[in-house]
């Protein structure tokens, strides 16, 4: 989503070319596909750190960045770009997945060993 046009214009783009238009274009909107990248690298590979905060809590706090990002290319101009709508998606399926992730791994029971 971060590198199709959000919309017509960008939050703090110069131009109005299609690369002024895409989500890469705005002010530290590359920091923010890092940390996409970085939780996706965090979920795959195997590593020591619990589910909750990996996915569940990481996730539920990226997710919803993500809605608050977006929600000016979504709801506030008149024409809005499949980027923004890909990352409204993306944004919300991290929700619900971290959100679940939380729940289930709160309410799970532990294997006794014996």
């Amino acid at each position: 989503g971060f590198l199709l046009p959000w919309g017509a214009s960008m939050i703090g783009a110069t131009g109005v070319g299609f690369l002024d238009r895409w989500g890469l274009a705005g002010p530290f909107h590359l920091i923010v596909a890092l940390a996409v990248v970085a939780l996706v690298v965090l979920a795959i590979v195997p590593n020591k750190v619990p589910a909750w905060i990996r996915i569940g809590l990481a996730g539920t706090i990226l997710g919803v960045f993500l809605l608050g990002l977006v929600w000016p290319y979504v709801f506030g101009f008149s024409s809005t770009g499949p980027g923004a709508l890909a990352v409204a998606l993306g944004a919300a399926a991290l929700v619900v997945a971290g959100v679940t992730c939380l729940v289930t791994d709160r309410h799970a029971r532990s294997v006794p060993p014996v």
